[in-house]
């Protein structure tokens, strides 16, 4: 339990709606972090009911956001973004192909290898150090083997 003994807990529904506010989260989420502050199964289950209802949990939207956070800024792959998904208590394995598809995995590979690849920067020199990078980020291998091998065929990335 988080909270010291006598100290009056916050009512669920301002906390929920605070936990929200920084970051969205799914039915399964919020009803662990409801249960990690202490409160009891029924007031959990009546909150997370209250926001079903009002529209603040939505696991169909929860899962586009997903999508759309592992395409941006710091870029993850498919197994990276269907492993959160798992987490969160959502199943959506046969989703993935449609929501997250194999072009556009291939483009954030290419565009993550630009990126790294800036002057003084060998790709002949780091080519397994990029893979393993890619790798890490939950990219499948074939599609980090097919974008390296289109990469490595450009004669600006070839080394002299």
């Amino acid at each position: 339990m988080n909270r010291k003994p006598g100290k009056k807990l916050p009512n669920p529904v301002n906390y929920s709606l605070w936990l929200l506010n920084y970051k969205p989260k799914s039915v399964k989420e919020m009803t662990l972090a409801l249960k990690k502050r202490g409160f009891d199964e029924t007031t959990v289950e009546e909150t997370v009911s209250s926001l079903l209802d009002w529209g603040y949990l939505n696991d169909e939207n929860y899962k586009e956001y997903v999508v759309a956070k592992g395409k941006r800024n710091n870029p993850k792959g498919r197994k990276f973004v269907l492993r959160a998904l798992q987490e969160a208590g959502i199943s959506c394995e046969d989703e993935i192909e449609t929501l997250y598809t194999d072009e556009e995995e291939q483009e954030i590979i290419a565009k993550l290898l630009n990126q790294w690849c800036r002057p003084g920067v060998s790709f002949d020199e780091n080519r397994d150090r990029f893979y393993q990078r890619l790798y890490r980020r939950g990219f499948s291998s074939g599609n980090i083997m097919e974008q390296m091998s289109l990469f490595s065929s450009f004669p600006e990335n070839e080394t002299d």
